[in-house]
């Protein structure tokens, strides 16, 4: 079992490519801050854009890849995604409008049934259909923020609070979604939204 520990600003401004890492990892704050290059552009308007990739565990500091350009991140399980933590929207690396990667496949959708944190999928532009159980009464800010392919969303009446910018910025117009009564919506959850809303 190998494990890394890299440490507070390790790589920053580095013009590294591709990462890769093979067991466990704990990335400090700040770790690659303006090391990871892609070619510019954002979202699917990347060419050859840079790959991190986790074949194990991992635990992501503050800022981590702050600054870089990432297209994808390629992790072992989606349930190592889902149970990370993000202090900030820079925090998530997906947050620039990258794609999120199951052993190699992309992550179209998820289930999820807990409460989803904050800027958990902000960004990610591979998830297509999200379905949130019975179980899930609050969804953070940020969560789904500038998820522009997700097509599908399903929800349940036990949804009571949608955080600031939960849904914002998904911009698909077949995107529907019936908003349960007596639900709470906070600044902006929907902003920029462009699909249906009733």
């Amino acid at each position: 079992h190998i494990s890394y520990n890299i440490g507070t600003s390790a790589f920053e401004n580095c013009s590294l490519s591709h990462l890769e890492f093979p067991g466990h990892v704990s990335l400090g704050n700040y770790a690659f801050q303006n090391g990871v290059k892609g070619s510019t552009g954002s979202g699917k308007n990347r060419f050859g854009g840079a790959t991190v990739k986790f074949l194990g565990e991992f635990s992501l500091g503050t800022n981590v890849f702050n600054g870089c350009s990432i297209e994808k991140i390629d992790i072992a399980d989606a349930d190592s995604w889902v149970f990370q933590s993000f202090e900030t929207l820079a925090s998530n690396p997906l947050s620039g409008g990258a794609a999120l990667y199951v052993n190699g496949s992309p992550l179209t959708e998820i289930t999820i049934n807990f409460n989803p944190s904050n800027y958990l999928f902000a960004g990610c532009n591979s998830l297509q259909k999200v379905t949130l159980g019975s179980e899930v009464t609050a969804v953070g800010k940020y969560t789904f923020y500038n998820c522009t392919d997700l097509k599908e969303l399903s929800i349940t009446d036990n949804l009571k609070t949608f955080g600031s910018y939960s849904f914002a910025g998904c911009t698909c117009r077949d995107l529907k979604i019936v908003i349960p009564a007596y639900a709470t919506l906070d600044s902006y959850a929907f902003a920029n939204w462009q699909g249906h809303i009733t």
